[in-house]
């Protein structure tokens, strides 16, 4: 009789535990909709889409090389047998590093940013600004602002624009290291 008492007494304690488990669940639940809606409206605002995990393809470098010491090119082991195609974004770490230029059955061919032919157009935290990042020529980022009567400081976060439609916006790039009226140097985080 002890003995059925206290199953008893256990089950009714793990039953008020799943309760309060289950309260708990939803009202993560709750907060997790409510989050993932926040977030939906954000990306609406901004236009940024959502990436999927399908959007991304991981393949390895197979080389880089700079010609002349004006050309930074990065040359991939994956080409349009794998899905790639021409002015597809490259990224290392989350961070734009390049575009395809080139694409090939089996490899790719890629333009750094820091090389004088690459194009990006770029946007700034803080500012309603905008600008396009090339190379240097020197292995650097430098980017022409649209606008002369900019107020950049140095230490500004540089972004991804998004227009022309094929970056997506607020990508990071980097740091703006130095501020002329005409141009702006920034340093890469990798």
């Amino acid at each position: 009789l002890q003995d059925t008492k206290n199953r008893e007494n256990k089950i009714k304690q793990d039953a008020a535990l799943l309760q309060r488990l289950s309260e708990r669940l939803e009202t993560l639940r709750i907060k997790v909709a409510s989050l993932e809606k926040e977030n939906s409206d954000l990306r609406t605002v901004l236009k940024v889409s959502e990436a999927t995990p399908s959007d991304y393809l991981t393949v390895p470098a197979i080389g880089s090389t700079t010609l002349n010491t004006e050309r930074s090119l990065l040359f991939l082991k994956a080409g349009a047998q794998q899905g790639l195609r021409e002015k597809l974004p490259v990224y290392f770490n989350d961070q734009v590093i390049g575009l395809t230029q080139q694409v090939s059955g089996t490899s790719a061919r890629v333009v750094l940013l820091n090389d004088p032919s690459s194009r990006i157009p770029v946007c700034f935290e803080n500012s309603e600004d905008q600008g396009i990042l090339t190379g240097d020529g020197r292995g650097g980022l430098m980017i022409q602002l649209r606008n002369t009567n900019h107020t950049i400081p140095k230490g500004s976060k540089v972004y991804t624009a998004g227009t022309g439609g094929i970056l997506p916006s607020y990508k990071y790039i980097g740091v703006v290291t130095e501020s002329t009226s005409e141009n702006l140097l920034v340093k890469s985080s990798i």
